[in-house]
């Protein structure tokens, strides 16, 4: 995720979600993982979800906990997103 500068001009690059702040990033959470099954489920803050049309925030988060969990796990998971 491109770094932007906190309070800056909207949109540096039209249509990629920038980090300004880090608070989406340290809102996604991993609820549980269940390695038999190989599912993971996630969360997120709901207030980023005004941007999913847009920015697509939630490939965001499934791609980056994928790789996380394929390196960490040697295997694909499928995730499932919980809405808190």
């Amino acid at each position: 995720m491109p770094q932007g500068q906190p309070g800056g001009p909207p949109d540096p690059t039209p249509g990629i979600l920038t980090s300004r702040t880090g608070r989406f990033i340290q809102s996604a959470q991993v609820l549980k993982i269940n390695e038999r099954k190989r599912t993971i489920l996630y969360t997120y803050d709901p207030i980023y979800r005004v941007h999913e049309e847009k920015y697509k925030p939630t490939e965001l988060v499934t791609n980056t906990i994928r790789q996380v969990a394929q390196q960490q796990f040697g295997y694909i998971f499928t995730l499932f997103r919980r809405d808190l």
